[in-house]
Formats: structure tokens, C-alpha cells, sequence
């Protein structure tokens, strides 16, 4: 007899794939691609609106059609090279030193975590060369963030790569072998209800650079609490760092960080809200 427990999860689909002039191409794939693009377009977008504001006000800044296209180039491929190579130390370890070739394979995974560490030290670097408005370019990062995000975990919950611990609970997913919970899903949803709840926050009059840093607390805790719900009994789990993830140590560093970034921007109504 069925277990009635298994009717209350989410019903379980296969991951979907398409082919394209005989290529089979996986709808991770797609996602992955159209999180990259979107995240462009995205920066392009609100640079070029957080230009208008700025030459609106009469600010002194470095801002430019050029710099905002810089900027979208230098986060993508920083993040990019971090997201496969942190990907790479992560599973392997020191091992990866001695497969050289492994660093070309595509067949590895990637760690949106170390991604978004190295695109945000090379865009950290990007702006204080060009002493370009630091918070009123985190403003626009940020919610290219969230709908890069998003797209991508779009894909992660399509492939089922993140697997979570055994659950029967109404976010689970009912697997072949059994239900237990699909971290992406679970991202993807909580990413949404963040991104929701932001936009809806920055549209009083809030400090520049409060929803950069809003991100940061938001995205960080909604990660650390995740994790603890990855599976630990499957073959290549996620290792543990003293019983947490990687991805749960650097949030331990960002939330207060962000806090305190937070806490200083305050709610303070700036002549120039974006």
C-alpha cells in the first residue's frame, strides 16, 4: 500500500531536456545561460537608470554608458571563473592539483557561492579605481542579483542538483526513491519572496545602497538556513566544515557585515533614491 504521507509532497517530474538541431540540450543549461544574459541586460538597465538619476541631481561622478558596460562584463566573468573553479576546490580539495584537466571539463560543478565572492571582489576593485558611487553601484548589482538568481535556480530545481535531506513535508519532493527535499526549489521560492519583498520596501524612500545591503543580510540567511536542509546520506554531499557548508561560512561573515552596513545606512531619505 502507498503511503499516504507521499500524496501531501510535491510530485516529482524528470528533469526536462530539448533538442536543438539534433543536440540535446539540458534545460539547466538554458537557465544557466538566460541567468547570465538576463543579469547583463539587468545591469545594463538600472545603470543606465541610476544614470539618468545621477546627471538629474547634478552628482560629480565617473558614471558613464562605458562604465556600466565595464561593470556588467567584469561581475559576469569574475563570476563565472570563481562559480567553476570554486566548484572545482570545493569537491576536490587539493586533488584538483593533480588532475590539471579538470579544470577545463564542464562536466564539474559550480559554486554560485565562490562566484559571487570573486565577482564581488573584482567589481570591489573596479569601482575604487574608477572611484566610481560605490552603494549606488551595489544598488544595481544587487537586483541583477536577484534576477540572475533566480533564473538559475529556476534550473536547479528543473535538474534536481541539490538534493536536501528525507522529508515529508509539503515542500518536499517525492523522488524515485523516496521524498526529501530539492534545495533549489526551496531557493528558488524563498529567492522570489525575498526579491518581492525588496522591491517592494525600495520603493519608499530609503538611503542609497539600502537594498545592496538587504540583499546581503537576506541572500545570506536564507542560504545558511537552506543548507542545514542538504542531504548529508547521498554519494558526494556537500562536504562539511565543521558540521556547516561553505556557503553557511560565509554567511556567518556577511550577516553581521551587512547588519552593521544596515544599520549605518539607516532609513535616512537621500535626495537621490534608486
Amino acid at each position: 500500500m502507498a503511503d499516504l504521507r507521499n500524496v501531501r509532497v510535491i510530485p516529482y517530474w524528470p528533469p526536462p531536456s530539448l533538442s536543438i538541431f539534433g543536440i540535446e540540450v539540458s534545460a539547466f543549461g538554458i537557465c544557466l545561460f538566460s541567468a547570465v544574459l538576463l543579469s547583463y541586460v539587468a545591469i545594463l538597465i538600472e545603470g543606465r537608470r541610476v544614470l539618468h538619476i545621477i546627471g538629474k541631481v547634478g552628482a560629480q561622478s565617473p558614471f558613464n554608458h562605458k562604465f556600466i558596460e565595464s561593470l556588467a562584463h567584469i561581475a559576469l566573468i569574475a563570476g563565472i571563473i570563481g562559480a567553476h573553479l570554486g566548484g572545482i576546490f570545493i569537491e576536490k580539495g587539493r586533488a584538483a592539483f593533480l588532475d590539471s584537466g579538470v579544470f577545463l571539463s564542464t562536466k564539474q560543478t559550480f559554486s554560485s557561492t565562490a562566484g559571487l565572492i570573486c565577482s564581488s571582489a573584482a567589481v570591489s576593485i573596479f569601482i575604487a579605481t574608477k572611484r566610481a558611487p560605490f552603494w549606488a553601484c551595489g544598488d544595481v548589482l544587487a537586483k541583477a542579483f536577484w534576477v540572475g538568481l533566480i533564473a538559475a535556480r529556476i534550473g536547479c530545481a528543473l535538474a534536481h542538483d541539490h538534493l536536501g535531506k528525507r522529508s515529508h513535508s509539503l515542500l518536499a519532493v517525492n523522488f524515485p526513491a523516496g521524498p526529501r527535499f530539492d534545495c533549489g526549489l526551496l531557493e528558488l521560492i524563498g529567492s522570489i519572496c525575498l526579491f518581492a519583498l525588496w522591491m517592494a520596501i525600495h520603493k519608499r524612500r530609503y538611503a542609497v545602497g539600502t537594498f545592496f545591503v538587504y540583499t546581503i543580510v537576506g541572500y545570506a540567511l536564507l542560504r545558511f538556513g537552506i543548507d542545514f536542509l542538504r542531504a548529508d546520506d547521498i554519494f558526494n554531499a556537500d562536504p562539511r566544515y565543521a558540521s556547516l557548508t561553505f556557503s553557511q561560512w560565509v554567511g556567518l561573515v556577511l550577516i553581521p557585515v551587512g547588519i552593521i552596513a544596515a544599520v549605518r545606512r539607516g532609513r535616512k531619505a537621500a535626495p537621490a533614491t534608486i
